[in-house]
């Protein structure tokens, strides 16, 4: 299943489109493991939509310092969608930082929201990229498998 999202997201990422063909079988079933990995994007996509749908791409399609990062932006309302792959380890008792290197110039108002989690985030823009602080939480206990989107509103 991740490896569907990724596909996904790398390729709306560039504004294209992606056709998954899964067909019935000639009794018209949907093979189980089809079903499941289908299932699993829906659950993802249920949570993390606002990332995919109803977007294009934006300035940068990826991240080139953190290699498993793919942006989008919403047509809408311009919120700009940071999708990692990888969930940032904790540094000693510290927890970790998601560093998006592409992200620049970011002004002191900007916000920014794990989809699928309540809590605060902290972000700051420093000489290396743009900071966003994760909380110490083990990323296997989110609504949100696979990926994990970060929404950041009030960018230039």
């Amino acid at each position: 299943t991740t490896g569907l999202i990724y596909q996904l997201v790398d390729t709306v990422s560039c504004n294209g489109n992606l056709l998954l063909n899964i067909g019935p079988t000639a009794d018209g079933r949907i093979v189980p493991a089809f079903q499941e990995r289908l299932l699993q994007m829906g659950d993802w996509l249920k949570i993390n939509g606002d990332a995919i749908y109803g977007t294009k791409s934006w300035r940068a399609q990826n991240d080139t310092a953190a290699k498993r990062v793919w942006y989008t932006q919403s047509k809408i309302t311009g919120v700009v969608y940071a999708i990692s792959f990888d969930w940032p380890a904790p540094v000693g008792d510290k927890p970790g930082d998601v560093v998006l290197t592409q992200v620049k110039g970011a002004p002191s108002t900007v916000s920014v929201e794990l989809m699928g989690f309540s809590g605060k985030l902290t972000a700051s823009q420093q000489s290396d990229g743009f900071h966003i602080t994760v909380p110490d939480l083990d990323p296997t206990r989110l609504p949100s498998q696979h990926a994990w989107v970060f929404a950041i509103s009030g960018l230039p």
